[in-house]
């Protein structure tokens, strides 16, 4: 299969926070992380909900993040 021809569908996607459409001036944005404490980390400075925090405590007890990464 060509390069150009893998589609990669996230798991889990949110709405951007206020801080997040200031800093990255409303523009989309994806990131990569290799750790569920960097990811918490970034959620944390940008001020995500409760409810999103939550989904990411239970998606870190679920999914070792370097296989999610392999798969």
């Amino acid at each position: 299969m060509r390069e150009e021809d893998v589609t990669l569908d996230a798991f889990f996607v949110r709405d951007m926070t206020e801080a997040e459409i200031q800093n990255f001036s409303g523009n989309q944005v994806w990131q990569i992380f290799v750790h569920w404490d960097e990811l918490l980390m970034d959620h944390l400075r940008y001020q995500v909900n409760e409810a999103d925090l939550k989904a990411l405590e239970q998606f870190k007890q679920s999914f070792p993040l370097s296989e999610s990464i392999a798969a």
